[in-house]
């Protein structure tokens, strides 16, 4: 989910796996839970923001990893209401705006930005 405040996008970094790549909050889908509603879940349980305004679907695409297909699909929203900590699995939250995301941002995420503010 990329979540926009004030012109900044809310990225965050994990407390497990590559502890240095920046990306947007975001995370699996639940057997029958369509992926928008997975999308503000995974918002709510990472950053703590529940106050979305419009969310809407930025794009698509199947990623693969070896053998499996990993369907991404990325939404984007609004909201006035700032992060908060409430999972272990997040050591860094912070707002950076599009033209000053940290080095270590995700190619993915950089793509998702750039998709989403050119439409």
């Amino acid at each position: 989910m990329l979540v926009e405040r004030d012109g900044q996008f809310c990225l965050i970094r994990h407390s497990y796996g590559n502890r240095t790549l920046w990306m947007a909050p975001g995370g699996g889908v639940d057997w029958h839970e369509q992926p928008k509603d997975a999308a503000i879940r995974e918002t709510a349980e990472e950053v703590g923001i529940t106050a979305l305004n419009e969310v809407r679907l930025v794009y698509a695409y199947v990623h693969q990893i070896g053998w499996v297909d990993d369907v991404v699909v990325v939404y984007a929203s609004q909201t006035d209401q700032d992060f908060q900590y409430v999972s272990s699995e997040i050591d860094e939250i912070a707002w950076f705006p599009p033209d000053r995301l940290p080095e270590r941002t995700t190619d993915g995420t950089r793509q998702s930005l750039c998709t989403m503010l050119a439409s």
